[in-house]
């Protein structure tokens, strides 16, 4: 969902995190090893890609999709 709201606030597919993705994690309540292991099975099926404090989004239908469930 945060994905979904970033790329509205900042008007592109090309999400810039304003924070390290610890600060993220910690705002999730999950930790750092399970945001990013959620982040590389999201890329695994090509919803997004990363790198470093930029996510690049690719296919917005499966995102939403994923925050429906």
């Amino acid at each position: 969902y945060f994905l979904l709201e970033e790329r509205e606030n900042q008007n592109s597919d090309t999400i810039k995190l304003k924070f390290p993705k610890k600060t993220w994690a910690e705002h999730l309540n999950v930790s750092r090893p399970t945001l990013s292991r959620e982040l590389r099975k999201m890329e695994e099926d090509n919803i997004i890609s990363f790198n470093k404090r930029f996510i690049y989004l690719h296919n917005l239908e499966k995102l939403e999709e994923l925050c429906s469930i």
